[in-house]
């Protein structure tokens, strides 16, 4: 009987460090999907300032303006957007896959992450 009750408490510690184990290793992988998503979104973004660029000559003003502004390739009877992809708020701020506003510079056209660790992407 003391056997069994010392295999039963083994077993229980296995299962707990293996709930653990495998909870840290879905945070990780969830961490790694975000931090895709914001490699994407920040390519996307970076791409769409320069689109808005190269055909207003200048920069966008605000994430607003970029977001709401559209445009038409030669041949093309439909409008697009040089934003899209990107969540932008109703006052015109474009968030990232953490919750945290990205950061532009209308001046440089630059656009960064707010969130921590992730400010010099």
């Amino acid at each position: 009987m003391k056997r069994e009750s010392v295999r039963a408490v083994i077993l229980t510690i296995i299962l707990i460090v293996t709930v653990i184990v495998e909870a840290f290793l879905l945070k990780i992988e969830r961490l790694d999907s975000k931090q895709m998503v914001m490699r994407y979104q920040l390519q996307a973004v970076r791409t769409s300032v320069n689109l808005f660029k190269a055909i207003e000559r200048r920069n966008p003003a605000t994430f607003k303006e970029l977001a709401t502004s559209t445009f038409r390739f030669p041949g093309e009877s439909e409008n697009r957007h040089f934003l899209e992809g990107v969540l932008v708020t109703p006052a015109g701020e474009a968030v990232d896959p953490f919750g945290h506003a990205y950061a532009y510079d209308p001046v440089s056209g630059w656009v960064r992450s707010n969130s921590a660790g992730y400010l010099d992407w």
